[in-house]
């Protein structure tokens, strides 16, 4: 099914200059509104599998230009995960090492519960199909965990990652063999490569690191992932300031620790709804709502629909 891009552009408050603008930094509401969006009409619940097989070296331009010259594959691995904060500043990819493989784990730390399905599916495939295509490299996974129920649709998913595919997994993760971790890029050039690796360098530390309201979100993430009621003498806390402190801030920018608490917890709302296999119950639970009829209380009030309906216009 093809989609309506510029309508569904259109509907987040998007233009397609906007997203075709490498430079441009597009703000996480408007990425998960138009995933959002993308889903409520398309009837693929492997919508953003299908999605990473379409992208394509030039669109990670500074990736593109490390990894041809990176020494090796796992030197161009590396380096995503070391500037992957370019591409979505929120998520993140981490690398841990062992005799015979290499496991790349992707999180998204602000996140309450496990890596919802969209996120896990598009983050892996993509970063399997295009270290692929950039370093001429044809790795095959040793393993990959997916931390959602096995869909239907499974074929799909091994057709692109392999048969170590293993579902309803605590976490995201690709693994590598060390034969493949250690294989040389053709043509690279290491100097040149160096050379790249302080341009990303530069370009990370140029982007926003965030302000208060962002901090105070993900202190408010923290605590309710801990099962801890986030009040604003936790959250001070958290921050190193006094709950009058961060009050008065928070006052000078215009806005109070209600309106963010409530803007985390209708982002994260949307964000668990997207997966088919947490329950509407569990959400209210992980959002540290008292029951499930005052989660559907707030959500009305965020989206003018209850969360079953707002989760069947999407996923079905």
């Amino acid at each position: 099914m093809a989609l309506p891009v510029d309508a569904l552009l259109a509907s987040v408050g998007l233009t397609r200059e906007a997203i075709e603008d490498v430079d441009a930094r597009l703000s996480a509401t408007a990425v998960d509104a138009l995933w959002a969006a993308a889903y409520a009409v398309s009837d693929d619940p492997a919508l953003a599998l299908q999605v990473s097989q379409y992208l394509a070296p030039a669109d990670y331009p500074v990736f593109r230009y490390l990894g041809r010259n990176s020494a090796t594959l796992g030197i161009f691995l590396e380096r995503v995960a070391r500037y992957f904060a370019w591409v979505e500043p929120r998520a993140r990819f981490e690398i841990s090492k062992g005799e015979s493989s290499a496991e790349v784990a992707f999180s998204v730390p602000g996140l309450i519960g496990p890596v919802h399905r969209p996120a896990a599916e598009f983050s892996l495939a993509a970063l399997l199909l295009q270290t692929r295509s950039i370093s001429g490299i044809h790795w095959i996974p040793t393993a990959v965990r997916l931390p959602f129920d096995r869909p239907p649709e499974a074929d799909r998913h091994i057709a692109v990652f392999g048969s170590g595919v293993r579902f309803a997994q605590a976490d995201a993760v690709i693994a590598i063999s060390s034969a493949d971790w250690e294989r040389p890029i053709a043509g690279a050039d290491p100097v040149l490569g160096a050379m790249l690796e302080s341009h990303a360098e530069a370009i990370v530390a140029s982007l926003p690191k965030g302000g208060l309201p962002e901090a105070v979100r993900s202190a408010a993430g923290d605590l309710l992932r801990s099962d801890v009621e986030p009040t604003i003498d936790r959250i001070a806390r958290a921050l190193g300031m006094s709950g009058r402190s961060l009050q008065r801030r928070l006052r000078d920018l215009g806005t109070t620790l209600r309106s963010e608490l409530d803007a985390e917890r209708a982002s994260q709302a949307q964000v668990l709804l997207l997966d088919a296999g947490v329950a509407i119950a569990e959400v209210a639970f992980l959002l540290g709502f008292s029951d499930q009829s005052a989660f559907t209380r707030a959500f009305r009030r965020w989206t003018d629909e209850s969360p079953a309906a707002w989760r069947a216009r999407r996923i079905g």
